[in-house]
């Protein structure tokens, strides 16, 4: 069992089950699986391979939840990144990850615009929310580029998951 088995064996088990509630938005089980899969599916076609890292630079937001799950399905390391933290922080623990792409929100839009040049190593842009910046794609589009298949990847129990950073307290 992995971290990313967990919503497919849900979706499986309790379809129809609330798994997901945030303001208006609500989704089952199988809702879920479905756009943890498109995400996942999507990421693979970018190139992305066992062991690279996605950074997600977010509050709680439902795509927190799709790329955490949706990363551990195809063994792409989740990187989360406290949007907190001062710019330059920031931008040095993206860069610090080797992070191949950055999910973001759009309430980070400004910060990650003034980041963006000092990192090389991020080649892909994913900005969820209502608007879009011109060097992001669309998080709701980037989904519909996936299948809501599962998506082919092996993935072990012993793979990294997930590369926390503290605050340094």
């Amino acid at each position: 069992m992995t971290i990313g088995n967990i919503v497919s064996r849900n979706a499986i088990q309790y379809p129809d089950r609330e798994a997901l509630v945030f303001e208006d938005t609500r989704y089952t089980w199988s809702e879920l699986n479905r756009r943890v899969n498109r995400l996942a599916n999507a990421l693979l076609s970018l190139g992305l391979k066992k062991g690279d890292k996605v950074a997600m630079l977010a509050e709680n937001v439902p795509a927190m939840v799709e790329a955490n799950y949706a990363l551990a399905k195809i063994g792409v390391v989740y990187f989360p990144v406290k949007t907190r933290l001062l710019a330059p922080d920031i931008k040095y623990l993206i860069d610090l990850s080797d992070a191949k792409a950055l999910i973001f929100h759009d309430e980070m839009a400004g910060m990650v615009a003034g980041m963006k040049e000092g990192l090389p190593k991020v080649k892909t842009y994913i900005e969820v929310g209502k608007k879009t910046e011109s060097y992001a794609v669309a998080y709701e589009e980037f989904l519909k580029k996936g299948s809501p298949d599962e998506p082919v990847a092996e993935v072990d129990a012993k793979d990294l998951y997930i590369f926390l950073c503290t605050g340094g307290t």
